[in-house]
């Protein structure tokens, strides 16, 4: 039995020393980000991810595949909230036969967030359950779900190469946001700075023995170059003496699709809804091809499923069941609009006259309060809705249907009515706007049709002179969309006048939409708006109305 034993471990160490070191090759990354949800697009994306794998894996049979999520897989949308774990499954589904990692952005936080964050933390306990890598080097997760994240991940490839891969959320989003929540169940405890935790995933590579360094953030291309060109000014000499290559950057969150070499560094943007990019490393971790995979790319792969693994061509057909019955349902006409030309429907852009429409239909529920409480009749119902809570850059349908008003808001939360001063009002918008303008320049709150914004970013309600006809505590009834109502953004003049002033009446925003908004759509016409409104709008948007609309 010795000898046996012996003769065993001798012909198991000859051939271990004949073979090749047991080691990836080339790696393919698969990059996509800010999905929102919109699960339409995945049988698609899961046609072109099977052919570009297999693809890629005929030609390096030895070859890796890693998939990155770069935020925004999830967020609520018609399709998640229908069928909310779909996505999960897709990524459950690759994550059986790839390597998967992930990092939140900031619709994964913030959609899904409720008083205890339930929602969020069975988000992250079925990724980890499914084997997906969950991954946030600048995000302090709390103690219930620290266990499911970690910071990098690593992997050995080509000849003694080592490659490691860190995750970074949105830094800026969290900061000024009010999603870290305070309840019971605490998810995030805070955001560290991104470029310090950026400098610390550097250091660590440096003294690892790492080789080849890979950074994808929830961050924009401009930021994400900076950031890049920030580590390299740091640890360029550093990182050249130690022979790690830092050749990969993957940005998110804007929607670009751009890629732009940076002193060796690529830096690649995917864009959104299931568009991806494919980005090819060598056995020497040199970046050879980056490949963009949009809409027109992904349709010569339609009907090649043929080349899937078991698990995600049983999947795929799963998904399109589940999207056949859920179309039928979205798809349904609930009412029609003659008042929008066919534009791209974004609320961004300055003054945006569907902006008006959307304020001007939460202004409903203010009405609702003056016949249900005869003490604030006669007050001015005036509403603000916010820019960014739009999920539809298409261009907006004359029929309306149940998903288009899903989509026209698809965050949780209540429409809110206050009864503050015009003062209070304007220091509202006025606080609002200018935040709003450091960030981005065509991010404002839109405003009902009863208000025109001044070059000064003040208010007057339509027909008055200006502020000789209006004193400062003169009351009003402010509707508030349900991101604003939260103070979504976290902008400081906000808390306390929100605090000082209880919501007399909430609405679910999704639901009232669904209910109610194909009405008053229908009922509004820009021909209706006041030449101070129209005035106000073209020097916002910088383009006419009539250009633009009906």
């Amino acid at each position: 039995m010795i000898r046996a034993s012996r003769f065993f471990y001798w012909c198991f160490l000859l051939v271990a020393l004949l073979l090749p070191e047991l080691s990836f090759a080339k790696i393919l990354f698969v990059e996509f980000s800010d999905n929102h949800s919109a699960y339409d697009n995945l049988p698609p994306f899961l046609e072109s991810f099977a052919a570009t794998k297999a693809n890629f894996l005929t030609q390096n049979p030895d070859g890796q595949v890693i998939i990155v999520v770069n935020g925004d897989f999830g967020g609520q949308s018609a399709y998640s909230v229908e069928k909310g774990w779909l996505g999960i499954q897709a990524l459950q589904t690759l994550a059986a036969d790839n390597t998967v990692l992930y990092t939140l952005g900031n619709h994964d936080g913030f959609d899904f967030s409720t008083s205890d964050n339930v929602l969020v933390k069975e988000q992250l306990t079925a990724l980890h359950q499914a084997g997906v890598q969950i991954l946030g080097k600048n995000i302090d997760f709390s103690d219930d779900v620290r266990d499911l994240v970690q910071d990098h991940f690593e992997i050995s490839f080509g000849k003694g190469r080592k490659l490691r891969v860190y995750g970074f959320g949105l830094e800026i989003f969290f900061r000024k946001s009010n999603w870290v929540p305070t309840g019971p169940t605490k998810v995030i405890n805070e955001m560290r700075n991104t470029f310090d935790e950026m400098s610390s995933a550097v250091r660590e590579s440096l003294s690892s023995g790492v080789t080849d360094l890979v950074f994808f953030a929830h961050e924009g291309f401009e930021v994400m170059k900076t950031l890049t060109q920030q580590i390299q000014d740091t640890f360029e000499t550093q990182m050249s003496q130690a022979g790690l290559r830092f050749g990969l950057v993957f940005a998110a969150h804007d929607h670009l699709q751009k890629q732009e070499n940076v002193r060796g560094a690529n830096i690649v943007d995917s864009r959104s809804n299931y568009d991806f990019s494919t980005v090819e490393m060598d056995d020497d971790g040199k970046i050879t091809k980056v490949r963009f995979m949009d809409a027109e790319a992904r349709s010569q792969f339609q009907g090649t499923l043929d080349r899937a693994d078991s698990h995600l061509a049983r999947f795929f057909r799963e998904a399109n069941r589940a999207l056949s019955e859920l179309r039928e349902k979205l798809d349904k006409v609930i009412g029609s609009c003659d008042g929008f030309s066919e534009i791209k429907a974004n609320l961004k852009a300055g003054r945006a006259v569907l902006g008006i429409a959307l304020a001007d239909m939460i202004s409903k529920v203010g009405f609702e309060l003056q016949t249900q409480d005869s003490k604030f009749d006669g007050l001015p119902i005036v509403a603000f809705y916010n820019s960014s809570s739009y999920r539809l850059d298409e261009p907006f349908p004359k029929k309306i249907t149940y998903g288009l008003m899903d989509a026209i808001y698809p965050l949780a939360g209540d429409i809110t009515v206050r009864k503050v001063t015009r003062q209070e009002m304007q220091i509202l918008f006025e606080s609002q706007r200018r935040r709003r303008l450091l960030s981005e320049k065509n991010y404002t709150p839109q405003i009902s049709s009863n208000l025109y914004e001044t070059d000064d970013f003040k208010l007057n309600l339509v027909g008055e002179n200006g502020p000789a006809d209006a004193r400062p505590d003169d009351w009003v009834l402010l509707v508030l969309d349900a991101w604003l109502s939260k103070n979504g953004n976290k902008v400081p003049e906000w808390d306390a006048i929100l605090n000082a002033h209880t919501p007399l009446i909430g609405k679910e925003q999704r639901r009232f939409l669904v209910e109610e908004g194909a009405s008053s759509l229908k009922e509004f016409h820009v021909k209706d708006l006041s030449p101070e409104v129209r005035s106000s709008v073209q020097k916002r948007s910088g383009l006419r109305c009539e250009a633009l609309y009906f």
